[in-house]
């Protein structure tokens, strides 16, 4: 009886360590796939030697007064829109060609390098878009793979300086190799009130509209003077009637000529037929007015 209670008392303390080794197991697995586990993962990266490594800080690229910023990444679209909401760059997710970063700085009519467009005039919508490589350091020139769309909402200065006609608004874009700004084809949305563009390299941009044409003046009119005969215009001569053409003239058939007609040869025939009958004749007749004779 002591063997059996010690062999009973064996088997359930084994019993007890499977049921206890069980559930410390399912706690494991389900804290391994706990969001915790995963942000302590990405926290670092593992070195081959085992040792975890920090992920190297972003590059400090400066960003002004009212301006902003958003990483490139190739592969994903991103948007940047100004602090004020006045300007929105929309990147699609095949412009990007390497990793950067993209940087908007607003500026003034007196920050261009150059003045406005013939005819035209700037609102206070400039701005200059800028790119930075994956270590922060400037670009001179920038490139997508597909264009961009600059949206942006004209203010009542852009307004005022087309003559309060949105349709007399275009977006420019500064040309630093021929020092000029060049017209970019751009789309007015009345309703929303943007204009928007779109382009494949940065630049500086601005707002430029155009004032109406001044309406012509009309010529004064000569008034008499009393006591003046008024001179009589002198008719215009009358030009003659213009020349048509002549009918064209059936032809009347003229009445035959003497010897105009030929004879056939039918008719030779029979006439050489005849005369050949009276030969005969005549010959036969004097033969026999001979026998006789």
């Amino acid at each position: 009886m002591p063997a059996l209670r010690e062999s009973k008392g064996l088997l359930y303390t084994l019993i007890v360590v499977g049921i206890l080794a069980l559930v410390a197991s399912l706690y494991l697995t389900a804290w391994a796939g706990s969001p915790q586990s995963a942000s302590a993962q990405d926290a670092g990266t593992t070195s081959t030697d085992g040792e975890a490594t920090e992920e190297a800080p972003a590059p400090e690229i400066p960003v002004p007064d009212g301006g902003a910023m958003v990483a490139l990444t190739p592969g994903t679209a991103e948007t940047l829109s100004s602090p004020d909401g006045k300007v929105t760059v929309s990147i699609p997710a095949s412009g990007p060609r390497a990793a950067g970063y993209l940087v908007y700085e607003p500026t003034t009519a007196r920050d261009a390098e150059a003045p406005a467009p013939d005819g035209g005039s700037f609102g206070d919508t400039l701005f200059e878009l800028t790119g930075y490589d994956e270590a922060g350091a400037s670009m001179a020139s920038v490139r997508f793979d597909s264009a961009a769309t600059i949206t942006i909402k004209y203010s009542e200065a852009d307004l005022s300086a087309a003559d309060s006609n949105p349709a007399r608004l275009a977006i420019y874009k500064y040309d630093s190799a021929f020092q000029t700004w060049s017209r970019l084809t751009s789309s007015v949305d009345v309703v929303n009130g943007t204009i928007s563009t779109s382009v494949s390299r940065l630049s500086h941009f601005a707002v430029v509209g155009f004032p109406a044409p001044p309406t012509p003046t009309p010529l004064p009119t000569s008034t008499p003077l009393p006591g003046v005969p008024t001179a009589t215009p002198i008719p215009t001569a009358t030009r003659p009637p213009t020349a048509t053409s002549p009918p064209t003239a059936t032809p009347t058939p003229l009445p035959p000529v003497v010897g105009d007609v030929a004879p056939t040869s039918g008719l030779m025939i029979g006439l050489v037929a005849v005369a050949l009958v009276l030969m005969a004749a005549g010959g036969y007749y004097l033969r026999q007015s001979r026998q006789q004779n």
